[in-house]
């Protein structure tokens, strides 16, 4: 299941990349695709005072996948 699962976000992300994503929309109205090119390379970098958030979608390609189980 969780083989199938990568696969398909791998499948998605390779569409928002190359950016053939369809554009969606409400009543005729597009909406803003902004939030797809952040989601899937990001990562909280936790601070003394307050966490950050880095997206490395625009720097460099991810190379790998955290897969969490039981909070472990």
């Amino acid at each position: 299941f969780a083989a199938k699962l990568i696969s398909g976000v791998l499948d998605f992300k390779a569409m928002i990349d190359n950016e053939t994503l369809p554009v969606e929309t409400v009543r005729g109205n597009p909406l803003c695709m902004h939030q797809y090119y952040q989601i899937l390379s990001s990562c909280r970098i936790p601070g003394s005072k307050s966490d950050s958030v880095v997206n490395y979608s625009q720097t460099k390609n991810p190379t790998y996948i955290t897969v969490v189980h039981n909070f472990q």
